[in-house]
């Protein structure tokens, strides 16, 4: 088996595939039989395996370093020739709604392949392409600045992971200087932030008016392939998490102030992330040691988990530290022709670097199970699907924090931190979504304006915080942090969503962790099979969006609080 190290890497012939796809599309058009329709979709599956694998190994190598001179000219060729691409993939996706054997099609790639062809038909026009090409060129301006962005600190210069680590030390000073010293960051580049972003917005408001639409919220919820829930629905979520989920966080954060000895009231926004007054919980600084770790942690789980990480071992398929020049953030993705994923983290040595790794890991779990069937590629989980994958995950690998952590307690803590964690999650999570509904339904704001408009959602979503007069904090610029603002619009709900069912999850297994985990591997199984709703209902848990779902999750984590 090759390494990733070793995975060979051609940069495609994108007229040679357009020509390919285009030939594809002649022959399904031309089908009379039902077999020929079938052998159409099966070549046009084949051109993708082939093309999504070259754009993953690129763009993965292009992370991991993107100081790389080779790999940032393919991160430029596939970010300028990817919409070419789908305008190619789109006009194959028209032909299938068009042809006279949906039956037979859905018997062999399923229901759900088709209902997201339907999305993918409404996702572009020829007119847009040359806009997606800037749009993606916008995002790589962002990313890079960011890989890039170094911060002075006490005579040194950090990186976004290295400082992230100092903002939740065990000495207030250093946790308030280093939130300080992130603020003069941005708040010295806001021109650059406000700048992209604004171009960012005026670019997809322009897309979406060209193909005849309201504005870009249409078309990213077409994009996002929500087929089961729309802005109502989550309109609906949204008034749950104000009224069940923000007044248990006030809760949770008074309980979050008498541990640390700090007095009732708000929190400071240093505090936030420092729960307890002798110290968060230690974990490794280095990035081998922790995945020596989680490799044991996966190996007793179960058998699935074993035969799933001696896999990633054995290939390497993942890279673990921070480093200059490597891309921030963490990410999970597929290269089918080797049928293997790829965990990209940026482990810096914090407790919450070790939630990261299992939440990606989580990802990379749903991918083994769809790696030997080559139809993945054509009907892969939704983003609110993913995401139940990698969050539930994170709870069911509790039980192996021992050999993250020294002691018992230090586990204890790890537990309760990452439980208020995820429930303060559930707010900021929504109001992130609600900025970009605000943001794309009036297009026309001012970055001032854009600025305000998340003050306001502040005093909704995380009216327990004190920002202590931190510029970038308290003038409404936090939301410039968010890199799914730039990069993937209206992608954060699907998080949001994904961690009322962990929730779910860790309540059963509370009471009984085999049947949890067994359920959850059940549901990781039928990824890319059903609809987000289909699946929850199917699996026996609560769907968000109906009325009073979130009192259960405010009830029975405040419960555990309590303890």
């Amino acid at each position: 088996m090759l390494k990733f190290a070793e995975f060979p890497y051609v940069r495609p012939d994108i007229e040679a595939i357009v020509a390919k796809l285009g030939g594809l599309t002649a022959d399904l058009k031309a089908a009379d039989t039902a077999e020929k329709a079938l052998d159409a979709i099966r070549g046009y599956r084949d051109v993708l395996i082939d093309y999504m694998s070259m754009r993953s190994i690129a763009t993965t190598r292009y992370n991991i370093n993107t100081r790389d001179p080779y790999y940032l000219e393919e991160n430029k060729f596939f970010n300028k020739f990817g919409p070419v691409v789908d305008k190619a993939m789109v006009e194959f996706g028209e032909a299938i709604l068009a042809c006279n054997f949906i039956p037979e099609i859905k018997a062999e790639f399923g229901d759900i392949f088709i209902t997201n062809i339907q999305f993918k038909a409404k996702s572009m026009t020829a007119d847009v392409i040359e806009l997606m090409q800037e749009e993606n060129a916008l995002n790589a301006k962002y990313q890079e600045f960011n890989a890039t962005a170094q911060i002075p600190f006490d005579g040194k210069i950090l990186t976004v992971p290295d400082i992230n680590v100092l903002m939740a030390s065990d000495d207030r000073e250093t946790r308030k200087a280093a939130y300080q010293a992130l603020s003069d960051f941005y708040v010295k580049n806001g021109e650059f932030y406000d700048s992209v972003y604004d171009a960012l917005v005026k670019n997809r408001t322009e897309q979406a008016k060209r193909m005849g639409l309201k504005n870009y919220t249409e078309l990213g919820y077409i994009r996002r392939n929500r087929n089961c829930f729309t802005p109502a629905d989550v309109d609906v979520f949204r008034k749950q998490i104000a009224e069940d989920i923000v007044p248990a966080i006030m809760k949770a954060k008074q309980m979050h102030l008498e541990r640390i000895g700090q007095p009732a009231g708000k929190i400071k926004i240093y505090d936030n992330d420092f729960y307890f007054a002798d110290g968060n919980p230690k974990t490794f600084e280095s990035a081998d040691d922790m995945m020596a770790a989680a490799v044991e942690v996966f190996r007793e789980l179960s058998p699935e988990t074993r035969d799933y990480i001696n896999l990633m071992e054995e290939g390497k398929y993942y890279d673990a530290p921070s480093r200059e020049g490597k891309k921030v953030g963490a990410y999970c993705t597929g290269i089918p022709a080797h049928k293997a994923p790829f965990v990209f983290l940026n482990y810096a040595g914090s407790a919450a670097d070790v939630t990261t790794t299992f939440h990606e890991f989580g990802h990379g779990f749903n991918v083994f199970f769809g790696r030997e069937n080559p139809n993945t590629v054509l009907n892969n989980s939704t983003l609110d699907i993913a995401e139940i994958h990698s969050m539930t995950m994170e709870f069911m690998t509790e039980g192996g924090l021992h050999k993250f952590f020294k002691s018992e307690e230090d586990v204890a803590k790890q537990k309760l931190s990452h439980l208020e964690h995820c429930l303060t999650f559930l707010a900021y999570g929504t109001m992130v979504d609600h900025f970009q509904h605000i943001v794309y339904d009036n297009p026309e704001l001012t970055p001032a304006q854009r600025n305000e408009e998340w003050r306001k959602l502040e005093n909704i979503y995380r009216p327990f915080m004190d920002f202590d007069n931190i510029e970038y904090y308290e003038t409404g610029r936090t939301w410039q942090r968010q890199q799914h603002l730039f990069s993937a619009p209206f992608y954060y709900i699907d998080y949001v969503l994904a961690q009322t069912i962990a929730f779910q999850f860790w309540a059963i297994g509370t009471e009984d962790f085999e049947k949890s985990f067994r359920m959850y591997v059940d549901l990781t199984k039928k990824g890319g099979k059903y609809t987000f709703v289909d699946l929850v209902r199917q699996t026996g848990l609560r769907v968000p969006f109906e009325e009073g779902s979130l009192k259960f999750i405010a009830e029975k984590v405040m419960a555990e609080l309590n303890k």
